[in-house]
């Protein structure tokens, strides 16, 4: 329900099967479109195996790969255009080496792409798609510990550790052997074109040991600041030259700054910057206040800027009590700072049923019941999985599970073993 109101965009219904095991994780997924009105992909079905980084022997080498096969089935609106179908058979190969220059890791890595369709958009007959690619990881760790305690305003300060994490990344991948253009367009996959650039980022973090509530003998770690920033530098250059083809230029620069400084509140603050006209694109903070087992609030800014013309201003509050035991009250409100009016109230009652909670959602467009959209609902959860939530909640930042950005590149994930002499 979040993404479809903040995203305004199809969502997929789905099944999905997932074993996970030490060496591989296999899934099994299925969609099917629901309302003629929606354009969807459907899987008929997708089988996927991927194998996580694997280290190869007693060598700093590791291999990771993902395979899947898929009959894919697009339809559109109202039947207003005939449906696309193909099924497709993708798998990716990675190698990557761990090694290091002093305080500096390096992950030089490599990787082949095989894809293989059985039409594309003019004909039918299967065909191969081939790319290679590669790249490296550059990156350090730099720590420092101050000998500083205090108590000041209750933040249970006991020394402080200040770590730096600069990060490079260069990707390369190669034209793919099939244009996109000709390929039906059902993910990502289908719409792989060359690619050249540097990931660059610069994490600073700040820790310190804090005395646990139930146990001040013994002290815990706590993250007090963690503050990213990160951009992608991109260029095309030309076929067998080290010429440009054309400019490079900076994709939109990235800042994410978590604060922690009591366990009773947390802060979250985001900003993406556009470097051409260094303009503002989307920010959003939010206050996350737990001052009790019975008590939470969260409050919210966000603006996001779609076009020249229009932009979101708005502020969220999002608050839930537990009366006893058995029954929970929830309010959810959003304010339309341009308007200056309400653009939604949300308010909802759960009760505990012992292995399931069951709430009663009541939804509101507006500030008038009477004449103002309104939508109510009933939503069951398994207590046993507290993690998997529905997403009926209205924050911005809480995404349900899988709403994760599929990326275009291959870059490898950094194994856990660091090579000696590194400052890690």
């Amino acid at each position: 329900y979040n993404e479809y109101e903040e995203q305004n965009n199809t969502l997929p219904s789905y099944l999905s099967l997932i074993s996970a095991k030490e060496n591989y994780i296999f899934s099994f997924e299925t969609s099917k479109r629901f309302n003629s009105f929606d354009d969807m992909v459907q899987k008929m079905p997708e089988a996927k195996i991927e194998v996580p980084n694997q280290r190869l022997w007693d060598m700093p080498l590791y291999y990771s790969s993902t395979t899947s096969g898929a009959s894919f089935e697009k339809k559109y609106a109202f039947y207003y255009q005939p449906p696309e179908r193909v099924a497709r058979f993708d798998t990716i190969q990675n190698l990557s080496y761990v090694t290091g220059v002093g305080p500096v890791n390096i992950v030089p890595y490599a990787f082949i792409r095989e894809t293989i369709y059985s039409r594309n958009r003019w004909e039918s007959g299967a065909f191969g798609r081939q790319t290679v690619g590669a790249g490296s990881s550059f990156y350090s760790q730099f720590h420092k510990i101050y000998d500083y305690d205090t108590d000041f305003a209750g933040l249970d300060i006991n020394d402080l550790r200040h770590i730096v994490v600069p990060r490079v990344v260069y990707f390369f991948q190669e034209q793919p052997s099939v244009d996109k253009d000709i390929l039906y367009q059902m993910d990502y996959v289908d719409s792989l074109a060359k690619e050249n650039g540097f990931r660059l980022s610069l994490e600073n973090k700040l820790q310190t040991k804090r005395h646990y509530a139930d146990d001040p003998k013994s002290m815990k770690r706590v993250d007090l600041l963690r503050f990213i920033a990160s951009t992608d530098y991109v260029f095309r250059m030309k076929k067998k030259s080290f010429e440009m083809e054309e400019p490079g230029k900076f994709e939109n620069v990235n800042f994410d700054l978590e604060l922690d400084p009591y366990d009773w509140l947390f802060i979250q603050a985001m900003m993406s910057v556009t470097p051409k006209n260094q303009a503002l694109d989307t920010a959003s903070l939010e206050f996350s206040l737990r001052p009790g087992n019975r008590f939470r609030m969260d409050l919210g800014y966000r603006y996001e800027k779609s076009d020249e013309y229009n932009t979101r201003n708005q502020l969220t509050f999002d608050t839930s009590l537990i009366l006893s035991p058995q029954w929970r009250l929830g309010l959810y409100e959003r304010w339309d700072m341009h308007e200056s009016r309400i653009e939604e109230q949300q308010l909802s009652i759960t009760r505990d049923l012992h292995c399931w909670e069951v709430s009663l959602i009541y939804d509101l467009k507006g500030k008038n019941p009477m004449k103002d959209e309104f939508t109510l609902w009933c939503a069951f959860r398994i207590k046993a999985f507290p993690d998997l939530q529905i997403g009926l909640d209205r924050s911005y930042e809480k995404r349900p599970p899988g709403a994760m950005r599929q990326e275009n590149v291959y870059t490898p994930p950094i194994p856990s073993t660091p090579q000696q002499g590194s400052s890690i």
